[in-house]
């Protein structure tokens, strides 16, 4: 999610409280229908709230975060806006500019021109060849970046406010929720094609809606388990790769310790291997 310099702006003029929609105007120079508009945008971002042309923050912590980064530091509002903030979030562990390319779709320009900018305020620095972030200057915009990054993680425009996000990425949604959503069955509750019949409590569903191959299905439930790392779930994973182990192909760090378990080695947190034998069982899977 974006920030444009007038959205950055506002939360500026609100860091330094100034709340009123005519103040904000008068003081960076805009219509009072321009700042409605761009607080409409901010409202949909979930950073503000506005009755009767006073504008209050959101209480979150990402926000008082950017709103204490904005008040010190206003000179910010450049470097954060357009792409900004989606290019220092990719970078909260070290990249290179073509991973970072792959990581946000970005055209490898386009984060070269903010890659100028930042370093002009020592916000990001190299280490061989990756770039990372300069925290010993600014430390609170990690912590800032951070914060938005799992805010980020729990909401999407496209689905249910309601619903378990279990992956986002630029190119799909891994998601849960108990009601018929227009999107694609996926994970476990696609189980059941396969001989694999689960009696689940929610739905597992993928956004965009697409035909899936059983290799993207399980995939899919391993994102789950990364999220979820619980015995039942990690049993149902078992169930699937022993069947499909063939051509599933898959390397995991969670199917790296299911085949330690298969092997006769125990874990916590995670199933041992009499328990996946019982469930096998009843599903006729040879171990």
């Amino acid at each position: 999610m974006n920030l444009s310099k007038p959205e950055l702006r506002v939360l500026e003029q609100i860091a330094s409280g100034n709340t009123k929609i005519t103040e904000i105007a008068h003081a960076i120079k805009k219509s009072d229908k321009q700042i409605y508009r761009t607080s409409k945008n901010l409202i949909e971002k979930g950073f503000i709230e506005v009755s009767r042309g006073i504008i209050t923050a959101k209480k979150t912590t990402h926000n008082a975060f950017l709103l204490n980064l904005l008040s010190q530091h206003p000179n910010l509002i450049k470097v954060l806006s357009g792409n900004g903030i989606k290019i220092l979030v990719a970078i909260l562990s070290p990249k290179n500019i073509k991973q970072i390319a792959k990581e946000i779709n970005l055209k490898k320009s386009v984060i070269y021109q903010k890659m100028k900018q930042f370093y002009n305020m020592s916000i990001v620095r190299k280490e061989k060849k990756n770039y990372v972030l300069n925290i010993k200057v600014w430390d609170k915009l990690k912590e800032f970046l951070e914060e938005y990054n799992k805010f980020l993680e729990t909401i999407d425009k496209k689905i249910p406010a309601n619903s378990i996000i279990y992956k986002k990425t630029d190119k799909e949604l891994v998601f849960a929720n108990k009601s018929k959503i227009n999107a694609t069955l996926t994970a476990f509750s696609c189980f059941e094609n396969f001989g694999i019949k689960l009696f689940l409590t929610t739905n597992y569903y993928t956004l965009p809606k697409r035909k899936l191959s059983k290799k993207i299905i399980f995939m899919h439930s391993l994102d789950i388990a990364e999220k979820e790392k619980t015995v039942r779930y990690l049993i149902f994973i078992s169930l699937f790769y022993l069947k499909f182990k063939k051509e599933l192909l898959v390397k995991h760090p969670i199917i790296d310790r299911l085949n330690l378990i298969l092997k006769g080695n125990k874990f916590s947190n995670y199933p041992t291997l009499q328990e996946i034998k019982e469930r096998a069982d009843m599903y006729d899977i040879r171990i």
